[in-house]
């Protein structure tokens, strides 16, 4: 009986030292037990928690559905983890990691969920993913998550047969905005771009600004090559006339296109040959686009498209 008594009094010691909550729950569902870290994590004591359901600490943020797969693996498991967001006794919401496991003795069943406090980790690792994958001057996708997300459109290209469009963007007036009005200035005109852009797009599309004036344009899911130059012009039209602080700015812009997979299905590739009619864009007197491709007809007619009507337009 003496052992036993030092084994509870260990256990409870235990319980209390931790530094994770724990919170018990009985069969019913109600919380039967919580240690000091609960209280420290949600700001319920425990006279003010005892007996209640754990349902007075939702967010709002799950879905019924997460919660119903939550006590189906639960059930038949034995077992859950994961992380969601909870709510503390002031209102606030955080985000926890939480382990919750069924504990059967002879007559009962008990839920008990060991959980911790990550909204500081996740708020920090959230800051430094868009350090390492966004541009901070316009929010876009960098280079090095443009390149991710184009080989994801690539594979699921290569499995629906559907098309994939790279097109290059370079501004062909930004140097003289940035000279004569300074960087302020042209660091505005550049948010401004960014966001004429998105709205050219549909949202599953993807803009990412590799530096200075050049930005990409991924569009997924292209079912006809004329598809790319309707989207081009609307990039020409939308950036060639730019408000800010009520000065309008003559922009342009000189676009090359190359398309998954008639000139290629790998990343550096079509980029590459992108770059290449951009430049041939500009060559031809800016504010224009040139669609990458050196045998059109035979490429054209083998995939089953028709030609684009601007036939100077191409490579």
């Amino acid at each position: 009986m003496l052992a036993n008594t030092n084994h509870k009094q260990l256990a409870q010691k235990i319980f209390e030292a931790t530094s994770c909550a724990i919170m018990v729950t009985n069969s019913s569902g109600n919380i039967v037990a919580i240690n000091q870290a609960f209280t420290n994590v949600t700001g319920y004591s425990r006279d003010e928690i005892i007996g209640k359901n754990p349902r007075i600490f939702q967010s709002g943020k799950q879905s019924r559905e997460f919660y119903k797969n939550l006590w189906i693996n639960l059930l038949e498991k034995g077992s859950w983890q994961g992380e969601f967001w909870n709510r503390r006794k002031n209102g606030e919401i955080y985000l926890q990691w939480a382990n919750i496991s069924a504990i059967e003795d002879e007559k009962n069943i008990h839920y008990v969920a060991i959980f911790s406090d990550i909204t500081t980790v996740k708020s920090e690792e959230n800051k430094l993913r868009k350090m390492a994958y966004y541009d901070p001057l316009t929010k876009l996708p960098n280079r090095l998550l443009l390149e991710e997300r184009l080989n994801h459109a690539l594979a699921i290209s290569a499995r629906h047969e559907n098309l994939v469009a790279v097109l290059f963007l370079d501004l062909d007036n930004f140097k003289p905005i940035n000279d004569c009005l300074g960087h302020d200035v042209g660091d505005k005109f550049l948010q401004e771009v960014a966001k004429k852009i998105k709205h050219c797009v549909r949202k599953n599309d993807t803009v990412a600004r590799l530096g200075g004036d050049e930005f990409v344009v991924i569009l997924e899911d292209v079912k006809e090559v004329h598809n790319c130059e309707t989207v081009a012009n609307k990039i020409i039209m939308a950036v060639s006339n730019i408000a800010i602080a009520d000065t309008s700015l003559r922009g342009g812009v000189s676009i090359g296109i190359s398309i998954a997979p008639i000139d290629g299905c790998d990343c550096e590739n079509l980029l590459t040959k992108a770059d290449s009619a951009m430049y041939k864009a500009k060559r031809s007197g800016k504010n224009n686009y040139m669609i990458y491709q050196r045998d059109k007809t035979k490429r054209i007619r083998h995939l089953g498209f028709q030609k684009p009507e601007r036939r100077n337009n191409l490579l």
